[in-house]
């Protein structure tokens, strides 16, 4: 027999079970909120899955580094007024990149298994004790220059294989986007035999995974006429040797009459002794490198849209 309390009792107890149950489970996601916050703060960004991945020479290391990481962290206002239709700017959001300069280097030292060129990409300078400059996503905490072949970001020196076959190695580095920037190491060489030219682009597309995007972009003149012109001879036969392979890259000049008279000859662009003289004429300073990309902006915006619209449409009809 009940009492007259009993079914207060019963209704009390699970009005306590129904609050102590919905406490906990507040309690419960208001944790989890908190853990999730506090591991994407303090989460690391991965170098190696960057959307935009740049190799470039020793251009990155002086007026062209800071141009070109500048423009890529803020990459959809650099390139707003290009990428005019709402796709198009949706295309160029949430893109980040990792920039590697290795000086002396050229579009061969990354595909050859030959000593010399290869040797160019590992080689330790005796001076300095670093051969490469690093931006974006892949620059270390407090400095921007690292050793291609010591740490774990550049690891590409194993002397089997042509050292990007090892940069994109699954399990390495996986972007988006691959963008060469170089022009003047080997210049004479590309220059004179459009064949090598043919040769180094071959392997290169070779090397290339087949859903990732493909951009090569010559770097800024320099300060002799000279040096300029076998530099556009080279760009001529890069460009005819990309050519061969269709819509697969994209090639974005960096020497034209425009770009020529706004740097070729101009001393405030490059580094000076105490008398005044030009004493390093091939790596224009920052003030160059903002000057060039200014010019080839847009060019370089629409590669970049072109590119990332093809990648995006081969995933969807792959999906």
């Amino acid at each position: 027999m009940t009492t007259p309390g009993d079914g207060s009792l019963k209704s009390l107890w699970a009005d306590v079970r129904w609050r102590s149950t919905i406490f906990l489970l507040s309690l419960a996601f208001a944790t989890s909120a908190i853990l999730a916050t506090l591991y994407l703060v303090d989460r690391k960004p991965d170098p190696l899955t960057a959307e935009i991945l740049v190799l470039g020479d020793s251009q990155l290391s002086f007026g062209g580094g800071p141009t070109l990481s500048t423009f890529f962290e803020d990459l959809p206002n650099q390139c707003r007024d290009i990428a005019t239709d709402s796709s198009d700017q949706e295309l160029l959001q949430d893109k980040r990149f990792s920039m590697i300069g290795t000086r002396s280097t050229s579009l061969q030292s990354w595909v050859t298994q030959k000593v010399r060129p290869w040797e160019l990409l590992c080689h330790k300078d005796k001076r300095w004790g670093v051969n490469a400059s690093a931006w974006g996503e892949v620059k270390p905490d407090k400095r921007r220059y690292v050793q291609i072949g010591e740490g774990e970001l550049f690891q590409v020196c194993q002397p089997d294989q042509p050292p990007i076959r090892h940069l994109l190695a699954p399990g390495y580095y996986s972007p988006e986007l691959l963008m060469i920037f170089v022009g003047g190491n080997g210049a004479a060489r590309l220059a004179r035999k459009p064949d090598l030219a043919q040769r180094d682009v071959d392997q290169f597309i070779k090397e290339l995974p087949a859903n990732m995007g493909c951009i090569f972009m010559m770097t800024a003149p320099v300060y002799q006429t000279s040096q300029n012109e076998r530099r556009l001879k080279a760009q001529t036969n890069l460009r005819a040797a990309f050519a061969k392979h269709g819509e697969r890259c994209t090639f974005v000049d960096g020497h034209t009459p425009a770009t020529r008279a706004a740097i070729e000859g101009q001393a405030q662009y490059f580094r000076k002794d105490d008398s005044g003289k030009v004493k390093d004429s091939y790596h224009a300073n920052k003030d160059a490198g903002a000057a060039f990309l200014k010019l080839r902006r847009a060019p370089l915006c629409n590669a970049l849209i072109k590119q990332f619209k093809a990648i995006t449409t081969a995933r969807n009809r792959a999906s």
